[in-house]
């Protein structure tokens, strides 16, 4: 039925004063089950998942979307564009230049020849009109740019999150999560709202994001049961009850206090220096040009007497357009287009990586992992499919090479033990669809033990009496669980119940903690070392042929044990005295495209080491058959790498290929040592230990699909489909980036050079400047707004892996790039001194605005080509290939051509351009397509 807010009987506010209240709330309102009740939910089943609840609940609570920071609006963006200083400037003086035109009077300009006061409004106005264009493209780009950031922040934060509603669990975005829903935690998990404990194995969370403590807070049914948003499961395992969502949580009103603005990257911090050293240069080029032509102004009026009857007053309209001039030199010079191509490339290949299952955390991981020289990888799931199944086994003295229908050939009690390790040591879960949620090892236990046996895990789990549970640890290989079990059905008295601890983990490792065996009737048996040997064979025989081999064991507990293991402090190991009840051997295949993507990384000249906390047998089976163990190549046990100097381990790192049973810390000192020797690194993880290692690293990459959200915080970028071969696609986009950025740089640097040498050449030899303001500020736009879209969003070729990476200390214009700058900057400054100084070869007025419009537009079609030229930085002449395949480059060149026309034909005073003839415009068009041609010979060019 249709509720109201009234009939809820715990209220928004109530829940969000729980924790302030602390344990007289819950006692208050009946224990953790009577809030879980009022709530109108169960720890079991969750809440009833009915479009007509769920819509209730979001309406009396909220939902779980987290506020939406503050941006800046398109109007805020236009104000920022126009506050711009040099813009400013140029806004002044475009006034002063028209309020000047407009008081002018007829007579001054019938003695002197200069604008009547019908047209001497026209360069000002135009100025302004060019300054509010600029203004609107600038904010345009900016706005665009903030709001692609915004959509892949909001997919940054929906982490998957393991709900159970309506009796079913099931994996979903934290977004959807509403008040009364029952979260399972596990290690690693972020808490995604805030809650109270209704079930906890050794709980300790994080909690220094929101209250500064730094040490692990163990939450308790009894004593601390309440969990904040946005805390960090560090161990143990538990269910808890959704209590606030969204803003109405910890968390939440956190986050509504800050803005978060992405901070610059270092290539945009760098780019930023050369911008500003660019527009330094400017600045003085600008100033010379104001001064010389000054010096030529007063010297060519005092010459011709106009100083006899004091200062011409009438001529310093002359002085404001000169002023405009430097001032616009300035505009041209500083390259703001350099800090936004970037953001642009950065934004445009966040969006596509999005779409190659590479979510970016950190704009610097784009850039960054263009230039990655090595890449440390994990084996499981990230080079295997991770689509577990069992395929062998030795259970209780029985060896079975296919397990199907073992069940027939085993003992009851034994048949039983394995189930209830397999289900209850477990915090995995699969489906009713049969999808696996969780630990994929384990869920392919849990196929194994439904399937062969016809075992109802969750039955099992349910009932389960769980005294202590120690979850798995990186370090320590293995997990374990007390539990005490029904013995009533094995003859004892009705209620009878006996504690037994089950393992499971790394085979090798719980060998050696094991002191007997199973038998064939389920009985403990003498674990003699003929035994021992024979299953140590097995276990390396069924990892030579790359399978994961674990080892599940047994033991009893006399119920004094069993109050020492579960109260005395600190809490003693389960691990010890063990019982051997199975080895099984679980076979998780390459993935079909992993070998390919290894040899590309590697022919890309990159090495790929594998890094895995599997078997040293399993890892180099699976990393030969990868490509990444080669001839001469080293394979390394963990415990062996980290008794290793420093100096030991710089002399085997070029042979160094696969690193089996290390631990987190191995990994970190890997990396360490790569970075030391300075290359750029790259590390997968998963694992909440691998945390240390992935923010080491110059690149961390954790993954989407079984990453815990420790390892997706410290991360970079999060592979969505945990794909080795997409870590080559963020590869081809971090080259495309920096690729596309040293593109605009070339064809910036290109325009800034033979724009400041023409302005200043000019004013030297009395020419006046052949580029107006309202011209310059078009140019700026071509160059600045217009490039930075064409060149950034250059779509990544797979040529791009055909050579060697930048690396840590590459230049970001390289001598290849300064040859090709330097020799189209020659080509077009004689082009200029070819119209500017012979203008009989046109048959035009010498300085005429006709003879300045033919260099505008020849300089403008040298722009437009030299794009083309810009679309490679090296060598290759190829400039052509795949020009289509970056729709937005061909749209902005016919913009520009078209609007070129336009301007020129048709902006008369405004622009100050006179039409020019079909023959004219062949030549200017002739002129910058010479540059096509030209650009093939410099490049023959070593």
């Amino acid at each position: 039925r249709m509720m109201s807010t009234a009939d809820w009987k715990l209220s928004a506010a109530e829940l969000s004063n729980a924790r302030e209240e602390g344990m007289q709330f819950i006692e208050r309102n009946g224990g953790v089950e009577g809030v879980v009740e009022k709530l109108y939910s169960s720890s079991t089943d969750g809440i009833a998942e009915s479009e007509m609840e769920m819509e209730q609940r979001a309406a009396v609570y909220g939902t779980n979307v987290p506020p939406t920071p503050t941006y800046n609006s398109f109007l805020d963006l236009l104000l920022e564009a126009v506050n711009d200083p040099t813009l400013l400037v140029l806004v002044f003086a475009a006034v002063v230049s028209l309020t000047l035109g407009i008081v002018i009077t007829d007579k001054d300009a019938d003695s002197d020849g200069v604008e009547d006061k019908n047209t001497g409004w026209i360069e000002g106005t135009a100025i302004l009109m060019a300054v509010v264009i600029v203004s609107l493209v600038t904010a345009l780009n900016d706005y665009s740019k903030e709001k692609q950031f915004r959509e892949l922040n909001r997919v940054k934060e929906n982490r998957n999150t393991r709900v159970t509603r309506s009796g079913v669990q099931r994996t979903m975005g934290s977004f959807e999560l509403l008040v009364g829903d029952i979260v399972t935690l596990d290690t690693g998990n972020a808490v995604p709202a805030d809650g109270i404990l209704i079930e906890g194995y050794g709980l300790g969370v994080d909690q220094s994001a929101m209250t500064g403590e730094s040490n692990s807070v163990f939450k308790s049914l009894d004593e601390d049961p309440f969990l904040l948003g946005g805390t960090q499961v560090r161990e143990g395992v538990g269910k808890m009850v959704v209590t606030c969502v969204g803003s109405n949580s910890e968390w939440g009103a956190t986050m509504a206090l800050l803005q978060t603005k992405n901070d610059p990257t270092p290539l945009q911090e760098k780019l930023e220096v050369v911008a500003a050293t660019i527009g330094w240069i400017g600045v003085a080029t600008a100033t010379l040009t104001f001064v010389v032509q000054s010096c030529h102004w007063a010297y060519n009026l005092y010459g011709a007497g106009e100083f006899a009857n004091g200062i011409p007053w009438h001529r310093c309209t002359d002085l404001v357009d000169f002023m405009i001039a430097a001032v616009t030199i300035v505009v041209v010079a500083v390259p703001e287009g350099l800090p936004l191509a970037v953001t642009i490339a950065l934004a445009y290949s966040m969006k596509k990586m999005m779409k190659d299952n590479n979510l970016v955390r950190k704009l610097e991981a784009c850039e960054t992992m263009g230039g990655a020289t090595d890449i440390c990888s994990d084996k499981t799931g990230t080079l295997t499919e991770n689509k577990m199944t069992v395929v062998s086994a030795w259970i209780a003295e029985q060896t079975f090479m296919n397990v199907h229908n073992v069940r027939a050939h085993l003992d009851p009690e034994v048949a039983l033990a394995l189930c209830e390790n397999i289900s209850i040591n477990s915090t995995a879960h699969i489906s009713l669809e049969g999808v696996f949620c969780g630990n994929q090892t384990e869920c392919a236990l849990l196929n194994f033990a439904q399937q062969e046996f016809n075992y109802d895990y969750i039955t099992s789990r349910a009932a389960a009496d769980i005294l202590r549970m120690q979850s798995f640890s990186s370090a320590r290989k293995c997990m374990s669980v007390l539990v005490e079990r029904d013995c009533t059905e094995k003859g004892e008295p009705t209620g009878t119940r006996h504690p037994r601890i089950y393992t499971k983990g790394a085979a090798e490792i719980i060998l050696g903690k094991c002191t007997t065996v199973f038998d064939a009737s389920g009985s403990p048996a003498p674990f003699t070392d003929e035994l021992r040997e024979e299953l140590n064979q097995l276990v390396q025989e069924l990892c030579n042929q790359g399978l994961r081999v674990l080892c599940l064991a047994a033991r009893d507990c006399e119920q004094t044990e069993t109050v020492k293991l579960t109260t005395a402090q600190p809490l003693a190991n389960l691990e010890s005295g063990l019982s051997c009840l199975a080895i099984i051997g679980i076979k998780d295949p390459l993935r079909p495209e992993a070998a390919a993507a290894v040899a590309q990384c590697q022919k890309a000249g990159l090495v790929v080491r594998m890094v895995t906390g599997d078997n040293k047998g399993t890892a180099d089976s699976i990393a030969r058959e990868a490509g990444i163990l080669q001839e001469g190549g080293l394979s390394m046990l963990g415990s062996d790498f980290r008794r290793l100097s420093d100096g030991e381990i710089q002399n085997i790192l070029p042979n160094l290929q696969v690193l089996a049973r290390s631990s987190p810390s191995d990994k970190y000192k890997l990396v360490d040592a790569l970075q030391k020797a300075g290359r750029v690194v790259a590390v997968t993880g998963d694992g909440t230990n691998d945390a240390a290692a992935l923010k080491k690293a110059d690149v961390g990459l954790s993954m989407g699909l079984c990453g815990t959200e420790v390892a997706k915080e410290a991360s970079d970028i999060v592979l969505m489909d945990d794909n080795f071969a997409s870590i080559v696609k963020s590869i081809v986009w971090g080259r495309a980036v920096y690729e596309n950025i040293r593109k605009f740089l070339q064809f910036q640097l290109t325009v800034n050079l033979v724009a400041l040498t023409t302005a200043f050449a000019s004013a030297l030899m009395e020419y006046g400047t052949p580029l107006t303001a309202v011209q310059l500020l078009w140019v700026n736009l071509i160059m600045d707004s217009f490039a930075a879209l064409a060149l950034a969003t250059e779509p990544p070729s797979i040529t791009l892996l055909e050579r060697k990476p930048y690396g840590r200390f590459e230049a970001m214009i390289s001598k290849t790039m300064w040859r090709n700058i330097l020799a189209q900057a020659a080509f077009q400054l004689v082009v200029q001194y070819v119209i500017l100084c012979h203008p009989a070869l046109f048959a035009v007025v010498p300085h005429s605005r006709l003879h300045h419009t033919i260099s505008f537009n020849a300089f403008v079609f040298c722009q437009l080509f030299n794009e083309f030229n810009s679309r490679r930085i090296g060598n290759e002449t190829d400039i052509f290939r795949g020009v289509f395949d970056n729709p937005l480059f061909v749209l902005i060149i016919a913009i520009t051509f078209v609007t070129q026309v336009v301007f020129v034909q048709f902006g008369g005073s405004f622009t100050q351009c006179a039409p020019l003839s079909w023959e004219m415009w062949l030549f200017c068009i002739g002129v910058g397509a010479l540059s096509i041609p030209f650009g093939f010979v410099y490049r023959a060019i070593p």
